[in-house]
Order: structure tokens, then sequence, then C-alpha cells
């Protein structure tokens, strides 16, 4: 008898977002989130997650993915109505464990983005194939 492992229904909602922004908001989201600059408090319910992401000067952006929508109070959202960086660095996060915070310094990693396709990686930027020792 083989049991099937319950999925998280958030995780569904991360792929399509990070699928739908621009390179450069995806890089931006990603750098900042790594390096520090965002920060952000977010709460999963059922089939939606709710977020506060601020920037590193200290606005705040209220954030919602959802499976009927997604929302930012960001001019880019609320304006233009792009998917903004605060929406990628709201799902970047829930892709990251929850770690408790360190005294240690974190050493500074280089930021590589690739794209996945059935027959392999390749650098987002020139769309060269990259070795599997890259990944």
């Amino acid at each position: 008898m083989t049991t099937k492992k319950k999925t998280d229904p958030v995780v569904g909602l991360i792929g399509p977002i990070l699928q739908s922004l621009t390179q450069d908001r995806l890089q931006r989201a990603l750098e900042g989130l790594i390096s520090g600059t965002y920060k952000v408090t977010s709460e999963q319910r059922e089939n939606a997650v709710t977020g506060t992401v601020q920037n590193g000067t200290g606005a705040a952006y209220e954030c919602l993915i959802s499976e009927e929508m997604t929302r930012c109070t960001c001019k880019d959202r609320v304006y233009r109505g792009v998917l903004c960086k605060h929406l990628g660095v709201l799902a970047l996060s829930l892709t990251q464990p929850q770690v408790k915070k360190s005294s240690k310094k974190v050493r500074r990693q280089h930021l590589h983005l690739a794209w996945s396709r059935p027959d392999g990686f390749f650098d987002s930027n020139t769309n060269n194939p990259l070795d599997e020792g890259v990944l």
C-alpha cells in the first residue's frame, strides 16, 4: 500500500509567481532577500499567504498571494498592474526554511540565475548550458 505525502497547498502558488516575474524583478528580489535588505513577515492560511515586505529604507508593503489573486500595495502593482519584486520576495521567502537568527557573520554568496528545461540547465543571461558542478 502506497501513501501519498500531503502537499502544502501554498506550494502550488509560488511557482506561477516566480515564473511570471521579469528577470530584473526576480534578480532584485533574490539579491534583496539574500542580503537581508528585505524583511518579510508572513502568515500562511489554507489557500493563501499574506505578508509584509519591508525594504531597506523602511517602506513596508502589504502582499497577498492566493489562488484567486495577487496583491501588493506598491506602485508597480497598484498603478502599473505588474507583478512586483515584493510579491517575488514573499514567494521566495516561503521556499526558505525558517531558522533562528545567528550572531555569526554570514559570508556573502555569488548568486547565479539559471533556466531549467527538459534538456538541462541554462545560464539566464547567456542561455549557455551550465555544468552540473555550477548548480
